[in-house]
């Protein structure tokens, strides 16, 4: 019987923004542990909307902060539109993902909904002392590769 990460193709990353080397660590940790880089997308959630105007075009990543949505709870950003409305394999939640995003996040067509030192409702919930990308990564890959 196959494990859980070999059903994995397509995945969404939910990371909260650092820093844009923290950014390519999260992606270089995703093509280390094997996975397509080139289907697998990273929502970047940051504190404001000015903060993401800020960022540079990543085109693997999505910046998105509660600002991007209207008065009544719509999204205005495009990029992020296309992420919600697309369907992954699984989506990865490092850390609490709140309010209009974390809504946002749960609506998103998958099959598993794993969070990594999350309180959060996930399909799968992990505990890690070890942020660095690669321990994570390597870390849900193992895990997930014992589970089928």
């Amino acid at each position: 019987m196959a494990n859980l990460w070999s059903h994995i193709n397509s995945l969404l990353l939910v990371v909260p923004y650092e820093d844009v080397t923290k950014i390519r660590k999260w992606r270089e940790a995703l093509k280390n542990a094997g996975l397509n880089v080139h289907i697998c997308r990273i929502l970047c959630v940051m504190e404001s909307k000015k903060e993401r105007m800020e960022m540079q075009e990543m085109s693997y990543v999505v910046f998105l902060s509660d600002g991007d949505f209207g008065l009544l709870g719509k999204l205005k950003h495009e990029d992020a539109k296309k992420i919600f409305s697309d369907r992954y394999d699984a989506i990865i939640s490092i850390g609490e993902v709140k309010g209009r995003i974390g809504k946002a996040v749960s609506g998103v067509r998958k099959r598993w909904d794993v969070g990594i030192n999350s309180t959060g409702t996930h399909d799968i919930s992990l505990a890690s002392v070890d942020l660095s990308p690669n321990h994570v990564i390597g870390f849900l890959k193992s895990t997930l590769e014992k589970l089928s």
